[in-house]
């Protein structure tokens, strides 16, 4: 009797046991398509696993181990095929670091430039100086692909010349002339950095005296973007550039405007 009361206790600290293990599943991780269930087919396995005697033997304490290492290789096995995804936050420090490498001061976007007037989001994400150069830049991380329907399509601080462009690589591609992997970085080259270097006074103070200094334009995104946006460049008239990738996984070219 007391030996049945005793496996009857352990049943019930069990079920208690996994239930807050899924509700803190349930808070730490993703609901993405097939996840959980996952993890469900590994619990159940853990399970199915115990037999009365193993349980007996193992004891609580024993159980609760075996449970956590299993839940944890289910828990990175249902994490394969969906990498977390790589924004502003984790990319942007790396174009800064890139830059500062080959001797570039670097400046925020959000702390040392200041917006001004109505359309004060209207601003470069960085500026970098070097030497006699003033570099006006726009970070795409990872999280923001080329392919974006978003950069087709005319935003409320759009100028005319910007919308314009946004328009005709949409046009282009739409024709089959031009692949958006390459398009969505014509956008940002010849449409949104030179309206940035238009902009200077007007939506943004510049953070740093430009007077007689060459103004150019920066580009920094992943270095699995490198090919693509070198194309782009091509196909913008741009040359000439400067490539600089110290191997941290972004990659910033620099182009006269």
């Amino acid at each position: 009797m007391l030996n049945q009361v005793n496996k009857m206790g352990f049943l019930r600290r069990s079920i208690i046991y996994f239930s807050a293990f899924f509700m803190l599943v349930g808070f730490s991780y993703p609901a993405e398509a097939g996840f959980l269930s996952k993890i469900g087919t590994g619990v159940l396995k853990i399970f199915t696993k115990f037999t009365k005697k193993e349980a007996d033997e193992l004891g609580e304490k024993g159980v609760k181990k075996s449970v956590n290492k299993h839940t944890d290789d289910v828990v990175k096995k249902g994490a394969i095929g969906h990498p977390a995804k790589v924004g502003k936050k984790e990319f942007y420090p790396k174009g800064e670091e890139a830059l500062r490498s080959k001797g570039y001061r670097y400046l925020d976007g959000d702390k040392a430039i200041k917006g001004k007037g109505r359309a004060h989001r209207r601003k470069p994400d960085y500026i970098a100086e070097k030497d006699n150069k003033v570099v006006i830049g726009e970070t795409k991380s990872p999280d923001e692909p080329p392919t974006s329907s978003s950069w087709r399509h005319r935003q409320p601080n759009d100028s005319q010349e910007m919308a314009n462009v946004r328009a005709d690589v949409a046009a282009s591609e739409k024709a089959g002339k031009l692949d958006p992997e390459v398009g969505g970085h014509e956008i940002i080259i010849r449409g949104q950095i030179p309206d940035y270097a238009k902009n200077i006074g007007k939506t943004y103070d510049m953070p740093v005296d430009a007077a007689g200094k060459k103004i150019m334009g920066g580009y920094t995104v992943d270095a699995s973007q490198g090919k693509n946006v070198e194309q782009a460049l091509k196909n913008c008239g741009k040359k000439s550039y400067e490539k600089i990738d110290n191997g941290n996984g972004s990659i910033t070219y620099v182009f006269k405007l």
